[in-house]
């Protein structure tokens, strides 16, 4: 039997007590400016069933996924908060008066290559718009993010922003297989 190791596995973090403290003083100035917008936080599972991911992302997202089995139904840790978010409101709030806004923040996983400089657990932060439509809620969430930016003292920055709708109008035209659309649509987001 081999000698047990006793190190973290690649791609995976330790905090040390300044990491630490620093990570949730960011966290806290971005929900307060998410709280001046109106934005409630809420809490999703770190855990979820794989399909719910799978629903959105495709069969490509499954190589990204860590994904585990119990009791029959293949389950995964969360790889971002909007799968989640959607979830939930499915569930609990589709008939609340919208718009409803959402905060999340927490540990999201992806199985990366660590050695491309990228980390596989990492912590997200991010807010959701549900109900709201048109230029004034991308204004919205547009204005959040820049005031987000400005909170935190960040100098230097660039929003690049990009249309999910218009890029798939875009691909049609070129008569693509639906696999190559989506494909091509995942690389735009990176």
């Amino acid at each position: 039997m081999p000698t047990p190791t006793y190190t973290r596995p690649p791609g995976f973090y330790d905090r040390a007590a300044a990491e630490s403290a620093q990570a949730a003083a960011i966290t806290a100035t971005l929900h307060r400016v998410f709280a001046r917008f109106g934005y409630q936080q809420v809490e999703t599972p770190l855990v979820e069933y794989a399909d719910l991911f799978l629903t959105k992302s495709g069969d490509d997202a499954m190589s990204r996924l860590f994904t585990f089995e119990m009791y029959g139904r293949l389950l995964c840790l969360r790889s971002e908060f909007t799968p989640s978010a959607a979830r939930l409101y499915v569930e609990r709030h589709q008939h609340d008066a919208k718009p409803i806004r959402w905060g999340f923040s927490g540990s999201v996983f992806r199985y990366e290559s660590p050695g491309r400089g990228h980390s596989r657990q990492f912590t997200m932060i991010g807010a959701e718009l549900i109900g709201g439509s048109g230029a004034s809620a991308d204004a919205e969430v547009i204005g959040m993010a820049a005031a987000g930016l400005f909170a935190l003292g960040v100098q230097a920055w660039t929003i690049a922003i990009g249309h999910v709708g218009l890029m798939s109008a875009l691909l049609r035209r070129f008569n693509l297989e639906r696999r190559t659309q989506r494909h091509l649509l995942g690389q735009a987001e990176n």
